[in-house]
């Protein structure tokens, strides 16, 4: 006890309370960003699987488009969250045309009587290469970017075969980039404890 009457164990005794804080407030801050990026992954998965859904919607559909589908009132799995994620889901057929889209400019255009032209998956050069893509086998080159380059905020795609009797389909859901939030979120726990070791030593400071 004589020890910490002195200064030298009051300065020690304030530097452990100091550190015991900065601890248990970076592991607070830990686990507040764990669960923060397990809802971002659970939102994601849940977005993807809407793409998909109203991709193998539109797919079997004989009249709607997956224009149609998504504007539909009553329907629930494509809510505001999924339209905010979502920037495109497109329809291959088997001759690698592109048979409907979200988007009105990867829509097939009127052609000479009744025939449609239609844009071919290799036409989107900006396609990024998709998530997991060693599964597709040959399929990926028929890509126009078979290689993910994760350095440069690409959007993510997501393709899924579907077997029909016309061969085989996919169905592509583009989400938006979200690099920018990403790196926000892998830098505020620094950005936190950066702040706290300063209050620490200002702390400090302003005791001694």
């Amino acid at each position: 006890m004589t020890f910490l009457n002195t200064f030298r164990g009051k300065l020690l005794l304030i530097l452990a309370l100091l550190l015991i804080a900065t601890l248990g407030f970076q592991y607070y801050l830990n686990l507040v960003v764990q669960n923060e990026n397990n809802e971002i992954r659970e939102k994601q998965e849940q977005t993807i699987a809407a793409g998909i859904a109203i991709g193998i919607s539109g797919l079997t559909s004989t009249k709607d488009r997956i224009q149609d589908l998504v504007s539909a009132s009553g329907q629930t799995f494509f809510d505001s969250e999924a339209s905010q994620r979502i920037k495109d889901i497109l329809i291959i057929t088997d001759k690698w045309q592109i048979s409907d889209s979200l988007t009105d400019y990867n829509l097939p255009t009127a052609g000479e009587g009744d025939e449609l032209n239609y844009k071919l998956l290799s036409d989107l050069t900006d396609l990024p290469a998709p998530s997991g893509a060693a599964r597709l086998g040959r399929d990926l080159e028929q890509f126009p970017n078979k290689i993910h380059n994760d350095s440069k905020g690409e959007d993510e795609v997501h393709a899924i075969p579907v077997e029909t009797s016309q061969g085989r389909w996919y169905v592509i859901v583009i989400l938006k980039s979200d690099r920018n939030a990403a790196v926000w979120r892998a830098a505020r726990p620094l950005v936190f404890t950066l702040g706290i070791l300063l209050a620490s030593s200002l702390i400090t400071f302003l005791l001694v």
